[in-house]
């Protein structure tokens, strides 16, 4: 669920571990961004508002993440979608390791192989993924800055250019 949110909808890493079962609104079909997690002393979370006003957003769920995030979200007994055993909003450590364990899981199903195996894989890369498939829907560069959260266009633009420079 955790990648396919990121994957789906470009969203922060803060804003991600942040939600809970009332941002995601099935039948609207969006997810509601409206806060964030920042990890603050001794690594403990703090629940913040988005990193600008800007962040605060409401971004349209494929029918894909629905499906996913519905079985998911039947999962949980927390109102937070994301925690740590006991039900507590993730640390950074815990954040950590649950990113490890989503790493190496991608690894073994690439056949865990040392020639073909994920090196920098970020959380960060899925915004830049979200980014270019706006790009290639045709969704134009206002549109973009508004799924993305961007408080400056010029932000958003850098990344589209980006692609059209390089013709990637």
């Amino acid at each position: 669920a955790f990648v396919n949110i990121l994957f789906f909808t470009g969203m922060r890493r803060g804003e991600v571990l942040a939600l809970t079962r009332n941002d995601i609104n099935f039948v609207t079909g969006e997810i509601s961004v409206n806060k964030s997690v920042a990890f603050i002393n001794n690594n403990q979370p703090e629940l913040k508002t988005p990193k600008t006003k800007n962040s605060v957003r409401n971004i349209p769920m494929p029918d894909s993440l629905k499906e996913t995030l519905l079985e998911y979200i039947g999962t949980l007994n927390t109102i937070y979608l994301f925690t740590t055993k006991d039900g507590r909003i993730m640390s950074e450590g815990s954040y950590k390791r649950m990113w490890q364990s989503i790493y190496n899981k991608i690894n073994e199903q690439m056949g865990g192989n040392k020639n073909i195996k994920v090196t920098d894989l970020t959380v960060h890369i899925f915004r830049h993924n979200y980014a270019t498939m706006l790009y290639y829907q045709g969704i134009d560069v206002k549109q973009a800055q508004l799924l993305l959260g961007h408080s400056n266009i010029k932000t958003t633009l850098e990344i589209y250019t980006h692609f059209v420079s390089d013709d990637k």
